[in-house]
């Protein structure tokens, strides 16, 4: 005796609408994947893993250079704080002095 037939994948192509009430509902027109759409499918699933270790890696980038920015901007601003500082004291000490100097 034969054996049935090897199923085939499917892929659905479905349309939705909110006509009765709100509630949506959904129509669906199976049809059979085709071989250089699973080929394709294949493909994309294969370099998931390899793209979700890329987006990691450069999710720890970001993390590590907005840390310097960070960084560099309270060295900024200390630096500035001790700058203003100094001037106000010379401006105090020497008056206008300090300008023309």
């Amino acid at each position: 005796r034969m054996s049935p037939p090897a199923p085939q994948p499917r892929s659905a192509m479905c349309n939705f609408s909110s006509a009765h009430g709100g509630v949506a509902a959904a129509a669906c027109d199976e049809k059979p994947a085709q071989p250089d759409d699973l080929a394709h499918e294949e493909d994309l699933t294969r370099d998931v893993p390899s793209l979700l270790d890329e987006m990691n890696r450069a999710a720890e980038d970001v993390n590590r250079f907005e840390r310097k920015v960070h960084e560099a901007e309270l060295r900024y601003k200390q630096r500035l704080q001790h700058w203003s500082e100094l001037y106000s004291d010379l401006r105090r000490r020497y008056g206008s002095d300090f300008d023309r100097a």
